[in-house]
């Protein structure tokens, strides 16, 4: 009987050992994985800027107006001889150097002033949309708009275009 037992704990220490190094192997695995996501998003951000530099490139309004589209507001702030567009979070999004093509691009978006006077170039489309939308109740937010409405909606509420009575979002008159 002791040898036995003897024997199911040399076992028992040996199943326990090949578990450590499993489980080393599964966080060597973890790390691998994680440095295979970071190079994939750098790699993904290095085709991006090459499409923006592509179209740049172009000196077309409308690369201008995707990039509106895809985010929904932008800022311009000049910078020197050039605009630079930031989104909602102050994050650079393009530099403009031709102010002839920032114009044409204000021609297609709607233009608002929020509460600091800073103007934001916002798609039409999204803003009509959004408007279509309202009134809408507070707690109906999140369920009914998507991530770019509700910020745009927070955006127009802080600038007086919506604003909440009561518990719901109305358009002001």
């Amino acid at each position: 009987m002791y040898r036995s037992l003897n024997d199911l704990r040399k076992r028992l220490d040996r199943l326990e050992e090949e578990i450590r190094s499993i489980r080393r192997e599964v966080d060597a695995l973890k790390d691998e994985f994680s440095y295979i996501r970071e190079r994939i998003s750098e790699l993904e951000g290095i085709i991006e800027r090459g499409v923006k530099v592509r179209g740049r490139r172009r000196r077309s309004y409308a690369w201008v107006l995707d990039l509106l589209r895809e985010h929904g507001f932008l800022t311009p702030i000049t910078e020197g001889n050039t605009v630079s567009l930031f989104n909602a979070e102050g994050k650079k999004v393009v530099e403009i150097r031709y102010r002839r093509l920032l114009e044409k691009v204000i021609e297609r978006a709607k233009v608002i002033r929020d509460e600091s006077g800073r103007e934001w170039l916002i798609d039409e489309e999204l803003y009509e949309s959004l408007m279509r939308k309202l009134p809408l109740r507070r707690e109906e937010v999140s369920r009914v708009l998507n991530e770019k409405e509700e910020k745009l909606l927070e955006l127009l509420n802080r600038a007086g275009y919506v604003l909440l009575k009561g518990r719901a979002y109305v358009k002001a008159t």
